[in-house]
C-alpha cells in the first residue's frame, strides 16, 4: 500500500514538473521574442 502511494506521489511531482518546464519553456520563447523584437 505504502509503495503504491509513493509511486502516486512520484507520478504527481513528475507531471507538475513538466508543467512548470513547459510554462517556463513559454517564458523562454516569449522573452526571446522580445529580445528580436527591439
Amino acid at each position: 500500500m505504502e509503495k503504491e502511494l509513493k509511486e502516486e506521489m512520484e507520478m504527481k511531482k513528475n507531471d507538475k514538473l513538466k508543467e512548470i518546464k513547459e510554462l517556463w519553456d513559454k517564458l523562454d520563447g516569449v522573452t526571446e521574442s522580445a529580445i528580436k523584437k527591439d
